[in-house]
């Protein structure tokens, strides 16, 4: 078989990994759009788009990612770009272009592509498309529309099958910007030498692996902001196949230029894992440290007086654990802390405030059997952030004993609203309780955590003192946090 023979074989193959199936599609006005979309963005000269797209074809590995991904409206992964690079090499740019043209996927036809140049990308797929705000949706929506507002940065999703970056529809317009104009034109977005920042964590398997690509590919500048590294680090504590892929995440941060930690605690974490890369000939990206916002918002008089009707009984001190029931939250040693005090004679209503998540059986049995034996304890599980807030003007107290987090917003947030907290002494934890306000404890001896529940509860001169300490903190808003991060993750590297 000859060289060319090859090479026409390997590309067939890379071919038919990539389009997963779908249909060839002829040559058409498909094609040639999208030819005359990539000599426009490139600046190529003359009158055949296809002969100048050659020409810049034959320029490697990029010249191939970006025309791929603009005559496909679909990234390719790195090791597609690999196996064309070779092929490009093995049988030359036109006979590799014309299998690239003949293999447009019927299902991205009809979309509209174009090339973006110079342009700040803010990847805000997760936290535009889902309904809840978890702290890292909170962190990436606040992210994203300060860099909006200060830095012209434009948001970016993805399509329901990860194929492409787009514009958000009006509804995610709506989520991340709200008040803001949508053009709804749903058109792809094919980057080059731009600045792709991803503030959320990529979970799916087919985005990690294209913004992997990107990363390498697209020459755009990139950087990410890293929330936890606890999939690794703590894989037991994470649901069935979120370790494997994190994995897939944690190769996209690979090829990235920089990355924003949200403590230091993460920061030496994310330092381990670059430790390792390295000894795998990976450079891997630069990491820093930004921390998240400290403040509160003042709930206003009517919503005190509403969270007060509903969940304060007269005389009896309300406790707030705020949080998903997941087994890293220490739900049920909060429970049980509860169930040790109510024992001692002590009153006070027990509130937890969080969604129901992966493992949180034992827990809800737990539950179960505390209600059935006419325990206070309550559970809400979707409310809004203004009745958060005041939930957390009213407590007493917030228990708070993760095994571990990235960061820890509800501890933070509680302490900006001058609640004291009862938290974990190791990690992020005893990072933001550093600043006062706190009470630590190892979260494994729920004896620790009942007895410094009990101190909050019946020492009041205890309690003063670190009421005190909270409103004393420094502040941190979340412009601050924003801009840090720009800069963070946008710095050139030396």
């Amino acid at each position: 078989m000859s060289a060319a023979a090859r090479a026409r074989r390997a590309l067939r193959s890379v071919v038919e990994r990539t389009v997963l199936g779908a249909r060839p599609v002829d040559r058409g006005p498909v094609v040639q759009r999208r030819l005359a979309e990539l000599t426009r963005a490139l600046d190529l000269s003359g009158p055949d788009p296809r002969a100048a797209v050659l020409a810049f074809l034959a320029g490697g590995a990029d010249a191939v990612w970006l025309t791929t991904a603009t005559l496909h409206a679909r990234f390719p992964h790195a090791n597609d770009v690999v196996a064309t690079q070779r092929a490009l090499e093995l049988d030359g740019p036109e006979n590799v272009l014309a299998a690239i043209e003949a293999t447009v996927p019927a299902d991205r036809v009809d979309v509209d592509v174009t090339v973006v140049r110079g342009a700040v990308l803010v990847d805000v797929h997760q936290a535009a498309s889902s309904p809840f705000t978890t702290g890292i949706q909170r962190v990436t929506l606040e992210a994203a529309r300060g860099w909006m507002r200060e830095h012209g940065a434009e948001p970016v999703v993805w399509d329901p099958s990860f194929n492409c970056l787009h514009e958000p529809s009006a509804a995610q317009s709506d989520r991340v910007d709200p008040g803001g104009e949508a053009t709804g034109s749903r058109r792809a977005i094919v980057p080059w030498d731009c600045t792709y920042l991803l503030p959320e964590v990529a979970l799916d398997r087919e985005r990690s692996a294209r913004i992997h690509a990107l990363s390498l590919h697209a020459r755009c500048r990139t950087g990410a902001v890293v929330h936890d590294m606890v999939p690794i680090t703590l894989a037991e504590t994470t649901d069935t196949g979120v370790s494997a892929d994190f994995a897939g995440y944690l190769v996209a941060l690979r090829a990235m230029d920089r990355l924003a930690a949200v403590s230091d605690a993460t920061r030496r974490e994310v330092e381990g894992w670059l430790t390792m890369i390295k000894a795998a000939g990976h450079t891997g990206p630069e990491v820093g440290t930004v921390r998240l916002a400290t403040v509160a918002a003042e709930p206003s008089d009517a919503a005190l007086a509403e969270a007060r009707d509903l969940h304060a009984v007269p005389g009896s001190p309300l406790v707030l654990c705020v949080g998903s029931h997941e087994p890293r939250k220490n739900h049920v040693a909060v429970l049980r802390a509860a169930q040790i005090l109510w024992r001692r004679g002590l009153h006070f209503n027990l509130l937890f405030v969080g969604g129901n998540a992966w493992g949180g059986a034992t827990f809800r049995r737990a539950l179960a059997g505390a209600v059935a034996d006419g325990e206070p304890i309550e559970v809400l599980t979707n409310i809004g952030e203004e009745q958060l807030w005041a939930l957390y003007r009213l407590a007493r107290c917030t228990v708070f004993p993760s095994i571990s987090e990235g960061f820890g917003l509800p501890s933070a947030e509680s302490l900006a609203s001058g609640t004291p907290v009862v938290t974990s002494n190791f990690g992020a934890m005893a990072e933001v309780a550093v600043d006062g306000g706190a009470l630590v404890v190892d979260p494994r001896d729920t004896l620790a955590v009942a007895d410094a529940m009990a101190d909050l509860l019946t020492d009041d001169a205890l309690h003063a003192r670190l009421v005190a300490e909270a409103h004393a903190r420094p502040r941190r808003s979340w412009s601050q946090y924003a801009e840090e991060a720009w800069q963070q993750l946008t710095t050139p590297r030396p």
